[in-house]
């Protein structure tokens, strides 16, 4: 790869792993939605919008668990989960904080997991699928 291709490429990687990033969902979701709107009137594909594309597959794999077989959604969650519940731990130690972002005594995982699904996963993945299908 010359210089420039390697910047254009780990510009693009910085951007993917990011988009992963689940305070960037609203965002990313709406750049999407946005393509999708414009794209029925415009024909053309440009940088941007295929790097929206690419972003928004990885969001949407990052955040399929909850499609993947029982025993391994399981087994995902409590190492998502446990993550979390170490920030929550650290939260305490070094913020002082009495309301911590994940506060292991008082989360419960099962409402967790049903908010994510509801709100983040099925709006995401149904509005990624009713774009496609032109709905």
């Amino acid at each position: 790869m010359s210089t420039e291709e390697y910047r254009i490429f780990r510009s693009l990687v910085i951007s993917l792993v990011l988009a992963t990033d689940m305070a960037n969902h609203a965002s990313l979701i709406e750049r999407m939605s946005t393509y999708f709107f414009f794209k029925e009137t415009n024909i053309t594909t440009t940088a941007t919008d295929s790097k929206t594309l690419l972003q928004t597959l990885l969001h949407a794999a990052d955040i399929s668990n909850a499609a993947k077989p029982w025993p391994i959604y399981i087994q995902s969650t409590e190492k998502v989960v446990e993550e979390f519940f170490i920030q929550g731990d650290l939260e305490k130690v070094y913020y002082d904080d009495n309301q911590p972002t994940f506060d292991r005594e008082k989360t419960d995982v099962v409402q967790l997991q049903i908010g994510f699904i509801t709100h983040i996963v099925c709006p995401t993945v149904s509005g990624y699928l009713n774009n496609l299908n032109g709905s």
